[in-house]
């Protein structure tokens, strides 16, 4: 029982002793600029969980993934005529030179970028400066997707979200 008790309380107590490694973001193009996205579940996990696709993405990782990258990927998306489109996949992103994998691997009838027709959600995008935190931004724009199409965009600020922190 005093076990415990101590426990929780260094948990407590000493939250900022503790680190993990920043997760490489997705990148998205809105209104031609690329910017940061910050939406878990990230949409191309989603569609490799729900298709069942996932191990097609296992030949294009070389096995060494990186503290960085536990997904072994890095997604590119686009806004385009209010569409959510896949537009690149990159493996191993922390290596030098990572992998593209080919769309068609998962959308053999796609040369192009793919709708994202399976995801629905929102899309947390970061904009203006960036607070002490790593993922706590100035403003944010949260975009409503209803099966790939965009139905809704609000900008919002990021102070009512993170109370109680430094800003």
């Amino acid at each position: 029982m005093q076990t415990t008790l101590v426990l929780m309380l260094l948990m407590v107590f000493t939250p900022n002793l503790v680190s993990a490694t920043t997760q490489i973001p997705d990148s998205i193009v809105i209104d031609g600029n690329s910017r940061a996205l910050l939406t878990e579940p990230e949409p191309f996990v989603r569609y490799l969980d729900d298709s069942g696709q996932r191990a097609k993405l296992q030949r294009y990782l070389n096995g060494g993934i990186c503290s960085a990258s536990w997904r072994g990927f890095r997604a590119y998306w686009q806004i385009a005529d209010a569409k959510l489109v896949l537009i690149q996949l990159l493996a191993n992103p922390c290596d030098p030179q990572p992998k593209e994998v080919p769309l068609t691997v998962f959308f053999p009838n796609h040369s192009g970028p793919a709708l994202a027709g399976w995801f629905s959600g929102g899309l947390l995008v970061p904009l203006g400066r960036r607070f002490w935190d790593l993922y706590l931004f100035e403003h944010y724009l949260l975009i409503t997707v209803e099966r790939g199409i965009v139905i809704n965009r609000r900008e919002f600020t990021g102070r009512p979200l993170f109370r109680g922190r430094p800003q």
